[in-house]
């Protein structure tokens, strides 16, 4: 499970899709923006009338991207926001509802990006999932981790993977910087490699996957000042 959900908020700080993972008892602190007695006495429903505004949200942003990079010959170039961004990376969890059970758990999402740097995180809520539809391999993490901190029953955590990643030729990569954030606890994404055996290739390999999906023949990404800069061309055999 822990490497699925890495491999999910590393797509998404990549420019793709988001989502979580466990671990301290510090790790169910919220930041402030994201206390909402609501959301921790009870997680919101995600009722028709949010899917289609997450729609429409997304669609705004995907004809901005085609508006910027259709008929580009040469390589085109547009320029994100950080509300743009998390407007894709909501699309995206949104579409996965029916096919991942964890995407259910996402309550909300968070997306900055400043000095250069971009930070995506998202407050989780265990107490959406039905832990008997999940694989036996999954239900024991969960077990064991809600063992440990029995308040991963009642409340939502918080995690956040924030860095300067970039894409050359498809070929994503994240600088030695990239910090994972669980609640108040802070450690370079080295750590959780080797904390949790996951493999930076496999994250790679992940990424690459992920784009193959867009709408968008991706050639490079990067982070500059407060906009993610995608340069490339729109495919016109593919369907957003």
């Amino acid at each position: 499970m822990f490497k699925r959900l890495l491999l999910l908020l590393c797509c998404a700080i990549g420019g793709t899709g988001a989502v979580l993972f466990f671990f301290w008892q510090q790790a169910i602190q919220l930041p402030a923006e994201h206390i909402n007695p609501s959301i921790i006495a009870s997680p919101p429903a995600i009722t028709e009338q949010t899917q289609t505004q997450i729609q429409q949200s997304q669609q705004q942003v995907l004809s901005k991207i085609f508006e910027h990079l259709k008929d580009s010959n040469a390589k085109g170039e547009v320029q994100l926001d950080a509300n743009e961004v998390n407007t894709l990376i909501v699309s995206g969890i949104a579409k996965t509802t029916d096919k991942s059970p964890l995407a259910q758990a996402v309550v909300s999402t968070n997306t900055q990006i400043q000095d250069g740097k971009i930070s995506t995180g998202a407050v989780i809520d265990l107490r959406t999932i039905s832990v008997k539809e999940l694989p036996a391999q999954e239900q024991a993490a969960i077990s064991q981790l809600v063992s440990t901190v029995p308040l991963l029953k009642y409340r939502p955590i918080y995690i956040e993977v924030e860095g300067k990643p970039s894409i050359h030729n498809k070929q994503v990569t994240l600088d030695d910087k990239t910090r994972v954030k669980l609640g108040n606890l802070s450690f370079p994404l080295s750590d959780m490699y080797q904390r949790f055996g996951i493999s930076e290739e496999s994250v790679k390999q992940q990424v690459s996957k992920e784009l193959k999906n867009l709408p968008v023949d991706v050639k490079d990404v990067e982070v500059m000042g407060d906009r993610l800069v995608v340069r490339g061309q729109w495919l016109h055999d593919k369907k957003t």
